[in-house]
């Protein structure tokens, strides 16, 4: 199969351009993070708000840190923030456009709850709302899904400054260098994954620490294939797709498994 062909008709965009600089936009990510400096003020519970590929971020933050985070963390994709948001609590509003009308709704609410709240934009309303609790990134973005780097990493350095979590330099290093390193390998297996769900169904399974990361392939094969697919995550698949029937041959639909080296032994 032509590859540079099938970019010239269907990747109008250059989105796999971008993707294959993804370290890059990690290393600027972290870097925009670290220049903003938040209140010295510890919350009690964080809460994200954002809508599509502007609450993601929030979503790899909860997975991540879910085993170091001493207060809870939850992520909101709606119109209104939760009962018990008020001024002990720190609110992400994050919005690529800054005109995310349910984003913005959580942003006015938060501040009339009197919570400390943080936007994270290119620009637009909740920019002006914000005035310097904003942290700005860029608009190069070919969509809003796609700057999962600068959605991610400047929440991630605001709880290391807030001393939330332990510093995670070397770590963070080492993803850069890693994802760097093994891009070319990184994007022939997404080629050969991309050729094993042509006119089939993808159905995605991982454990519990993957869950945002299978939710989110489910969505970037909707958003970017316009195709349908299923996900869902270990142990609670155990307890009810297994015994599903999905009326489909095995032919009809390309099953993917992911997996890491710290997951429970019972998966």
């Amino acid at each position: 199969m032509n590859w540079e062909k099938l970019e010239q008709k269907y990747d109008k965009k250059y989105v796999l351009s971008w993707m294959r600089i993804f370290s890059d936009q990690c290393i600027e990510a972290i870097y925009i993070g670290n220049k903003f400096i938040p209140k010295n003020k510890k919350p009690e519970k964080i809460v994200v708000c954002g809508m599509g590929g502007s609450g993601v971020g929030g979503r790899l933050l909860k997975n991540m840190l879910k085993d170091e985070l001493k207060i809870p963390l939850e992520v909101y994709n709606s119109y209104e923030l939760p009962a018990y948001v008020d001024s002990k609590t720190m609110v992400f509003c994050v919005s690529f456009s800054g005109n995310t009308e349910e984003t913005l709704s959580c942003f006015k609410q938060a501040k009339k709850k009197k919570a400390y709240t943080i936007a994270i934009t290119t620009n637009g309303k909740i920019k002006k709302l914000a005035g310097k609790n904003c942290i700005l990134i860029p608009k190069s973005s070919p969509q809003p899904r796609m700057a999962i780097a600068y959605l991610f990493f400047p929440m991630l350095m605001v709880l290391e400054k807030m001393k939330l979590v332990s510093k995670m330099n070397s770590q963070l290093n080492e993803t850069v260098f890693l994802l760097k390193k093994e891009e070319g390998k990184i994007e022939t297996k997404a080629k050969e994954l991309a050729l094993k769900m042509r006119n089939k169904l993808p159905i995605i399974y991982a454990s519990e620490e993957l869950e945002t990361i299978t939710y989110r392939f489910r969505t970037e094969i909707n958003e970017n294939a316009k195709q349908f697919a299923m996900s869902h995550f270990l142990p609670e698949q155990n307890h009810n797709e297994i015994s599903a029937s999905f009326g489909l041959s095995r032919g009809d639909c390309e099953i993917f498994l992911l997996r890491h080296d710290n997951e429970n032994k019972r998966f």
